[in-house]
């Protein structure tokens, strides 16, 4: 930082003599850093290629997604460990990238890269900008593809196990793009994508699930699924309401029986969360407060009398939320239910990954759509060493702090669990006095 203002800097004598010119260069950085806003300033230039088939151009970018949800650009076999990890020398020795336009395969041959050179040019993205010109051109004409997927692969295995550090270099040096923790998650994440239609009720249907992510005053995020018994949800709505009464209005619109509001801001008051959800809660529609929290199980006493038995379950069982306003016999407190965070998230990973979590087919390029995916790819697990136990622990970060519609994908998952649509895996019966140990 400050190393561009000093370059500048030295540059006076020759403004008041209007024949300055500066000239930076760099890999990718962080973004929005000094040479990131600078490269944002100018007229950008991005190199282009041409496709051997159809004969467009493109930028040679690592990867596109596709309005058929498909993806182009740098791809290989999906061949992976049993472990679920990348296996990287197979999937490398499958490598070639696919034109954005028509699909068509291009090898890595000499051949390849010397028409890329010699045919491409620069094309601009933006307004015209006489005075500051900026030109971005990255490693994928020029290195072996090969090499450049096996340390994308790599780093892809170690950002799995919380170690973002690698990945971030890769996008920096090779594909010369501003990273850090807060974007490098962004496109990691594959959802099932399906053509449906979100205004209507499926047969198989089972229940439907509002959740709420409230941020401040007036402000909720809000996620819609319809859930099936074999633990397949689909989103029918997602965005954000200005009131309490749009809220309301938004879950009886959509007919959900179950609406979970987090309770992490403002529980309390009488526009608080406890009192939203006391004051529509019925039979018919169940508004239920949650809050995350580190606990990975908690305890349910389950039967009476002799046959009293505990279980552990990632939920707990429902407490009372007060409001803490209005008084007299007619005051309503929350339903309260806690749960462990760690636990509905990586829930939610692996539906995520096993197709069970389908998204509408959509324009990837529209700006909710972008946000959305943005979102639901903020967090991934980090590993934090506990300074009095000397324990390491895995715990779920979000540098950016825009994880709204994660946060209500984690409460679908909860509520998903204690339908009993998915298998809660905490619970543990213990053995009944005669039965083999």
């Amino acid at each position: 930082p400050g190393t561009v203002a000093e370059a500048e800097g030295r540059l006076k004598d020759f403004v008041r003599m209007q024949n300055e010119k500066l000239l930076l260069i760099s890999q990718g950085g962080d973004e929005n850093d000094d040479f990131d806003r600078k490269f944002n300033e100018g007229e950008q230039w991005e190199w282009n290629v041409v496709c051997h088939a159809c004969g467009q151009k493109f930028p040679p970018r690592w990867s596109f997604e596709l309005q058929d949800g498909q993806k182009a650009g740098m791809r290989w076999d999906e061949i992976r460990l049993d472990s679920g990890m990348w296996n990287v020398p197979a999937c490398a020795a499958t490598v070639r990238y696919e034109c954005p336009h028509c699909r068509h395969p291009h090898f890595d041959t000499a051949a390849t890269k010397a028409d890329w050179n010699r045919k491409g040019d620069y094309v601009r993205n933006n307004g015209e900008n006489p005075k500051k010109k900026s030109f971005h051109w990255n490693a994928v004409i020029a290195d072996p593809w090969a090499i450049m997927v096996s340390e994308f692969l790599e780093a892809i295995n170690l950002l799995r196990m919380g170690l973002p550090e690698k990945i971030i270099q890769f996008f920096q040096k090779s594909m010369a793009e501003p990273k850090s923790e807060a974007s490098v998650n962004e496109g990691q994440v594959d959802f099932t994508k399906m053509k449906y239609d979100m205004a209507t009720k499926e047969s198989d249907d089972f229940m439907v699930v509002m959740t709420v992510d409230r941020q401040e005053e007036d402000l909720y995020w809000v996620m819609i699924r319809a859930w099936k018994r074999d633990g397949h949800s689909r989103r029918v709505w997602a965005g954000k309401c200005y009131s309490r009464a749009e809220l309301k209005a938004k879950a009886d619109e959509w007919k959900a029986a179950n609406v979970f509001v987090d309770s992490g801001y403002q529980p309390k008051g009488d526009s608080g969360v406890y009192a939203i959800c006391a004051n529509y809660h019925s039979q018919e529609q169940r508004w239920i407060a949650t809050k995350g929290a580190k606990e990975q199980t908690f305890v349910h006493e389950i039967g009476q009398g002799p046959h009293k038995r505990s279980l552990r379950r990632s939920w707990a069982e429902p407490t009372v939320g007060d409001p803490e306003s209005g008084t007299g016999p007619t005051k309503r407190n929350a339903i309260l239910i806690r749960f462990s965070s760690n636990t509905m998230k990586d829930r939610l990973k692996g539906l995520i990954s096993t197709g069970y979590w389908v998204e509408p087919m959509v324009d990837p390029n529209d700006e909710f759509e972008r946000d959305y995916r943005k979102q639901m790819s903020s967090e991934f697990k980090k590993q934090k060493l506990d300074k009095f136990t000397g324990a390491v622990e895995w715990i779920y970060v979000c540098p950016s702090r825009h994880n709204h519609f994660f946060d209500c994908s984690a409460g679908q998952v909860l509520a998903a669990t204690i339908a009993g649509i998915i298998p809660d895996l905490m619970d543990s019966e213990p053995p009944r006095q005669g039965t083999p140990q």
